[in-house]
């Protein structure tokens, strides 16, 4: 894209120069390794590449349009999906969303850290028509949307876009907590600068300029935040080799540090920007207008022979994570618990000498075991959080460093505890907190029934969706008494535990590993979730014949779409690995749609489906004539989901399914033949 877009953002353009210099954060001594991403290039621009599932988002200039943005001279803009290949580049492109793509300008774009919330780019519009901002220009907004069971819904423009300047080209931080983005706003240091705005109360902050080490009276643009608190953006204001460059700056507590030029490969005398590289710094991609290029930006792949991060330069980020407090007799939240947080040093807590006396020893394990004893005034100290009704507190902690957690309340013993960050510092992984009550009277609190429920959801590992059918036993640790139930179509189960007892849970599904687990009274969850993980096609390939139709299980496929489900893909790589080691195997690819739609047209979606799995075995190294196509539409659902039935998202989700038929097995596969 380069210049095009930044012209339409009203950019200008200009040049300096650049040399090599010492980075206490980057390692810019490895090797790098740039290759084009040629299977989603083409004669017009591609660039903004965004991490999502096991592939990538990106903006393409639509070719295949013949609308143009007179202000560009080009195609207008839309976002695309392409799953990466086993060479690490991106396979073939789909459009990514039909409810996020208008006639006008889409991208770039990024994702929460669940991967349930997008947030990007779009053309500033008002019953269909563009909106002039200041000078007349047109001006682009942040939109976010949510994830739905079909497509991405509720879309609304952040609070602070603004119809007189533009604001664009977001990236949000690992723990969801920062967004940093582009935008022309009053108040900055000229052209476009990056702001900063922190998710509070559940709704992003007033933004805030990232200042001089980075904005400069030119143009900054492009922001990504990498997981640890590196910064890449592209600028024309810093010293440069030509162009739009690529930079890189530590952010520390939200202020950036000094920029560095990444130099080449990654900068040419062309416009190179949008960088975006892995969680271990070994691989990425960024676009480039470099000659070399199919058109006016291309994206490329970059791979380093080693991290270009250098760790020793980069504190690890403080990152908010969730923890629940309840009470271990009746599993009931205790609200208004205060918690103290203290870091884990090589020797025990840091920082506790202010509040306690601590006795630290290790046990015969090594592990640390430390009794702290409270100092006068401790009562009046601010914890560092408390929590609501519900049990939650919010508490902050340095990534990938272990800390001690003491926590008090009112009627319960002090506990402390130590936790590894990793315990609840990422989406979703509330820590649970157990405090014991206090007697009262000689009477100990009594939990309010004989048993206690057990009670969750089945569900494929893979994919996240529910399983029906799967046979879950429960064995008492005391009695040996054996208990048996399956789980019912949405995945649920629920067995009422006597307790004073642990248990052993064992889940059972034919082609699925068993899964195993152990469950201490009282339980620590209201419920539980079991994830299922299938079994590969090799570990399974002494069971199979020819004629078999095996279930594909992990390739699941959105709702009127052909692509294949970003992440949902392991049998098929499983296929190809097995494919690939006996090349005699042949298979009919299988692919069904759900219910929904016109007869005719599931047929003819089906039969794309089939294609874009056929596809995939073949960008593995499978020779495309072992594998037939056979499209089966609506014609063979897997439940009784049927027109005009209602149904959940998750039945549906059972019919959109791609199945291999055994046409010829390999000799040196050691299996039943038919009859035998």
């Amino acid at each position: 894209m380069g210049k095009q877009y930044i012209i339409l953002l009203s950019f200008c353009i200009s040049a300096a120069c650049c040399w090599a210099q010492e980075v206490p954060f980057l390692n810019l001594d490895a090797e790098i390794t740039v290759a084009p991403a040629d299977r989603i290039n083409t004669r017009f621009l591609e660039y903004a590449p965004a991490y999502y599932g096991t592939g990538i988002v990106f903006v393409h200039a639509r070719d295949q349009d013949k609308q143009i943005d007179l202000k560009i001279g080009m195609p207008f803009f839309e976002l695309m999906f392409a799953e990466l290949g086993p060479d690490g580049l991106p396979g073939r492109s789909v459009n990514f969303s039909p409810n996020i793509r208008t006639r006008f300008h889409e991208g770039p774009a990024c994702f929460s850290p669940d991967a349930t919330t997008i947030y990007f780019t779009r053309t500033n519009t008002h019953n269909g028509q563009e909106v002039a901002g200041q000078e007349g220009q047109g001006t682009m907004k942040i939109y976010s949307a949510v994830k739905g069971a079909d497509d991405w819904e509720q879309i609304q423009p952040l609070w602070f876009c603004s119809d007189e300047y533009s604001v664009f080209a977001p990236t949000v931080s690992a723990d969801g907590s920062k967004m940093i983005f582009t935008s022309n706003m009053p108040g900055g240091y000229g052209g476009m600068d990056l702001y900063i705005s922190y998710y509070e109360l559940g709704d992003w902050s007033e933004p805030v300029n990232l200042g001089a080490a980075i904005n400069t009276e030119l143009d900054e643009a492009f922001p990504f935040l990498h997981r640890n608190g590196v910064l890449f953006f592209t600028s024309e204001g810093h010293d440069g080799m030509g162009g739009l460059d690529l930079f890189a700056s530590l952010l520390v507590d939200g202020r950036p540090g000094a920029p560095v030029n990444l130099g080449a490969p990654f900068n040419t005398r062309k416009d190179d920007l949008t960088l975006i590289i892995d969680e271990d710094g070994m691989n990425g991609f960024f676009a480039s207008a470099r000659k070399s290029g199919k058109g006016k930006d291309d994206i490329y792949a970059f791979t380093c022979s080693e991290s270009l991060f250098d760790p020793a330069g980069i504190p690890d980020p403080i990152l908010t994570g969730e923890v629940v407090v309840r009470d271990v007799a009746t599993d009931r939240p205790v609200g208004g618990a205060n918690i103290w947080v203290f870091p884990m040093g090589p020797g025990g807590p840091t920082g506790v000498s202010e509040a306690f006396e601590a006795e630290t020893t290790r046990d015969d394990n090594g592990n640390i075991v430390i009794r702290l004893i409270p100092k006068a005034g401790f009562e009046e100290r601010q914890p560092h959080a408390t929590s609501n009704a519900e049990g939650y507190a919010q508490i902050e902690a340095q990534q990938n460093r272990d800390v001690l957690l003491v926590v008090r309340a009112e009627g319960y013993y002090d506990l402390e505890q130590v936790l590894g960050t990793d315990e609840f510092l990422h989406p979703g992984a509330a820590q649970i907190i157990g405090l014991r009550a206090i007697e009262s009277a000689g009477e100990p609190i009594v939990p309010p029934a004989d048993c206690q429920q057990f009670s969750g959801t089945v569900v494929s590992e893979a994919s996240g969706l529910a399983m029906e059918g799967v046979t879950i036993s429960v064995e008492n640790k005391c009695t040996r008494v054996r208990r048996v139930l399956q789980s019912g179509d949405l995945g649920q189960f629920d067995l009422c535990l006597p307790k004073g007892c642990d248990y052993a849970i064992r889940a059972e599904k034919d082609g699925f590993l068993p899964r195993m687990m152990d469950i201490s009274m009282p339980l620590q969850r209201d419920r539980y979730t079991i994830a299922m993980v299938q079994a590969s096609l090799e570990e399974r390939a002494e069971e199979l014949e020819v004629g078999d139709v095996l279930v594909l299980e992990n390739i699941y496929y959105d709702f009127n779409k052909s692509a294949i489900r970003a992440g949902a893909a392991k049998d098929l790589e499983s296929l190809a690995t097995m494919m690939v080691k006996y090349p005699q195997l042949e298979i009919e690819l299988q692919s069904h749609t759900d219910a929904r739609g016109d007869t005719d047209y599931n047929l003819e979606l089906s039969e794309q489906r089939a294609i874009s799995a056929k596809e995939f075995l073949t960008a593995r190294g499978v020779d495309g004539q072992r594998i037939k196509l056979r499209p089966m539409g609506e014609s063979q659902l897997r439940n009784h989901c049927r027109d005009g039935v209602p149904c959940t998202e998750v039945l549906h989700q059972q019919n959109r399914r791609t199945e291999i038929k055994i046409l010829r097995m390999d000799p040196d596969l050691k299996v039943r033949q038919p009859g035998g």
